[in-house]
Protein backbone atom coordinates (compact mmCIF):
# COMPACT_ATOMS: atom_id res chain seq x y z
CA UNK A 1 0.00 0.00 0.00
CA UNK A 2 1.27 3.74 -0.81
CA UNK A 3 2.57 5.78 2.06
CA UNK A 4 0.33 9.08 2.28
CA UNK A 5 1.74 11.99 1.59
CA UNK A 6 2.58 14.20 4.61
CA UNK A 7 0.49 17.56 5.28
CA UNK A 8 1.90 20.90 4.14
CA UNK A 9 2.43 22.23 7.82
CA UNK A 10 4.39 18.86 8.75
CA UNK A 11 6.61 18.84 5.30
CA UNK A 12 7.51 23.14 6.19
CA UNK A 13 7.94 22.58 10.00
CA UNK A 14 10.44 19.36 8.74
CA UNK A 15 11.93 21.39 5.68
CA UNK A 16 12.32 24.42 8.26
CA UNK A 17 13.70 22.50 11.00
CA UNK A 18 16.66 21.12 8.49
CA UNK A 19 15.24 17.45 8.13
CA UNK A 20 14.71 17.07 4.31
CA UNK A 21 13.78 13.18 4.02
CA UNK A 22 15.99 11.01 2.32
CA UNK A 23 19.03 13.50 3.16
CA UNK A 24 22.76 11.16 3.70
CA UNK A 25 25.53 11.99 5.00
CA UNK A 26 26.34 13.43 8.31
CA UNK A 27 23.41 15.73 10.31
CA UNK A 28 24.63 19.54 10.25
CA UNK A 29 25.46 20.62 13.57
CA UNK A 30 23.03 23.47 14.76
CA UNK A 31 23.52 27.02 13.48
CA UNK A 32 22.48 29.97 15.15
CA UNK A 33 19.81 32.59 14.68
CA UNK A 34 20.24 36.02 16.16
CA UNK A 35 17.13 38.10 15.82
CA UNK A 36 16.27 41.83 17.17
CA UNK A 37 12.84 43.42 17.41
CA UNK A 38 11.23 46.86 18.47
CA UNK A 39 8.08 46.65 20.33
CA UNK A 40 5.44 49.28 20.91
CA UNK A 41 3.71 48.97 23.95
CA UNK A 42 1.43 50.60 26.15
CA UNK A 43 3.48 53.12 28.72
CA UNK A 44 1.51 52.09 31.91
CA UNK A 45 2.50 48.55 31.13
CA UNK A 46 5.88 48.57 29.80
CA UNK A 47 7.32 46.97 33.15
CA UNK A 48 4.69 43.98 32.87
CA UNK A 49 5.67 43.70 29.58
CA UNK A 50 9.02 43.59 30.16
CA UNK A 51 9.09 41.20 32.92
CA UNK A 52 6.96 38.81 30.31
CA UNK A 53 9.00 39.01 27.05
CA UNK A 54 12.57 38.08 29.11
CA UNK A 55 10.56 35.00 30.25
CA UNK A 56 11.18 33.71 26.90
CA UNK A 57 13.61 31.44 25.64
CA UNK A 58 16.25 33.15 24.35
CA UNK A 59 14.75 36.52 24.61
CA UNK A 60 16.45 39.40 26.74
CA UNK A 61 15.44 43.02 26.68
CA UNK A 62 18.44 45.39 26.00
CA UNK A 63 16.34 48.74 26.23
CA UNK A 64 13.59 50.75 26.89
CA UNK A 65 11.75 54.33 26.41
CA UNK A 66 9.41 55.10 28.82
CA UNK A 67 7.13 55.96 26.08
CA UNK A 68 6.35 52.51 25.12
CA UNK A 69 9.49 51.48 23.22
CA UNK A 70 11.51 47.94 23.91
CA UNK A 71 14.62 47.00 22.05
CA UNK A 72 14.62 42.99 22.26
CA UNK A 73 17.40 40.37 21.23
CA UNK A 74 16.58 36.65 20.60
CA UNK A 75 18.82 33.77 20.19
CA UNK A 76 17.86 30.79 19.16
CA UNK A 77 18.76 27.68 16.83
CA UNK A 78 15.87 27.96 14.24
CA UNK A 79 13.83 30.05 13.12
CA UNK A 80 10.73 29.08 13.49
CA UNK A 81 11.75 29.89 16.99
CA UNK A 82 12.38 33.47 16.52
CA UNK A 83 8.48 33.45 14.66
CA UNK A 84 6.80 31.54 17.56
CA UNK A 85 8.40 34.31 19.89
CA UNK A 86 7.76 37.51 17.92
CA UNK A 87 4.05 35.81 17.90
CA UNK A 88 4.13 35.41 21.64
CA UNK A 89 5.29 39.25 21.72
CA UNK A 90 2.19 40.26 19.32
CA UNK A 91 -0.08 38.19 21.97
CA UNK A 92 0.95 40.05 25.89
CA UNK A 93 -1.83 42.27 26.71
CA UNK A 94 -0.30 46.06 26.10
CA UNK A 95 2.03 45.25 23.05
CA UNK A 96 0.06 47.66 20.27
CA UNK A 97 3.11 46.29 17.60
CA UNK A 98 6.31 44.19 17.08
CA UNK A 99 8.58 44.52 14.14
CA UNK A 100 11.41 42.45 13.24
CA UNK A 101 14.11 45.00 12.57
CA UNK A 102 17.40 42.34 12.17
CA UNK A 103 17.65 38.29 11.51
CA UNK A 104 21.05 36.81 11.15
CA UNK A 105 21.89 33.08 10.63
CA UNK A 106 25.64 32.23 11.93
CA UNK A 107 26.47 28.73 10.91
CA UNK A 108 28.66 26.14 12.54
CA UNK A 109 32.38 26.41 10.98
CA UNK A 110 32.80 22.63 9.52
CA UNK A 111 34.61 20.15 11.44
CA UNK A 112 38.16 19.16 9.85
CA UNK A 113 39.13 15.73 9.85
CA UNK A 114 41.56 15.04 12.62
CA UNK A 115 44.19 13.74 9.80
CA UNK A 116 44.06 17.34 7.91
CA UNK A 117 44.60 18.93 11.59
CA UNK A 118 47.51 16.92 12.26
CA UNK A 119 49.18 17.98 9.11
CA UNK A 120 48.71 21.75 9.77
CA UNK A 121 51.61 24.17 11.54
CA UNK A 122 50.59 26.19 13.92
CA UNK A 123 51.87 29.67 13.85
Amino acid sequence: MAKAPQTVDQGRRTFLRGELPGRRGPKPAVETHIASLVVQARPALLGAITDKIERLPGAEVHGSDPRGKLLVTFESDSQGQITDNLNRIHDIDGVITAALVFHQVDEPEPEVPEAQEEGRETS
